[in-house]
């Protein structure tokens, strides 16, 4: 009886698995964004400002989370969801006004203040949910 359970016990472990190490990439490429956009804020500012050129603009939004699909992403708890799509929709926010915007430096400078929070609060609090979800499938890893 117990080795007739096995292969389902396996299959269950690689779901989870997977389901775990997808949360972690995403916990991982919302965080180097998050790093990206904030310890990079003076010098892509100081950048677009002086020679108001957008290109590099491109490798400091780049993320996985518009390649992540539909099936990938309903790993997340219904909690967790409003959070993630809340932070990419922010960053997505400020790579938009800064590609579009003709506004003047300081302007500038003081609206991507004022987005940093925002992105800064809407990170930590999608953390607290994700980071659950990652600890409730190492929970279950453990009851198999």
């Amino acid at each position: 009886m117990y080795n007739s359970l096995m292969p389902n016990n396996k299959s269950e472990r690689q779901k989870i698995e997977e389901e775990k190490k997808f949360l972690l990439l995403l916990k991982y490429d919302m965080y180097h964004l998050f790093e990206r956009i904030t310890l990079r804020k003076a010098e892509f500012l100081r950048t677009f400002s002086g020679k108001r050129i957008r290109d590099h603009f491109h490798d400091i939004f780049k993320n996985k989370y518009n390649q992540s699909t539909f099936e990938n992403l309903s790993v997340c708890s219904p909690e967790t969801i409003p959070g993630i799509s809340e932070f990419y929709h922010s960053t997505d926010k400020m790579y938009w006004y800064l590609m579009h915007t003709e506004d003047m430096p300081a302007t500038v400078e003081d609206e991507i203040n004022r987005q940093v929070k925002e992105i800064e609060f809407k990170y930590h609090q999608s953390l607290i949910y994700l980071e659950a979800d990652i600890e409730s499938r190492a929970d279950m890893l453990e009851l198999i």
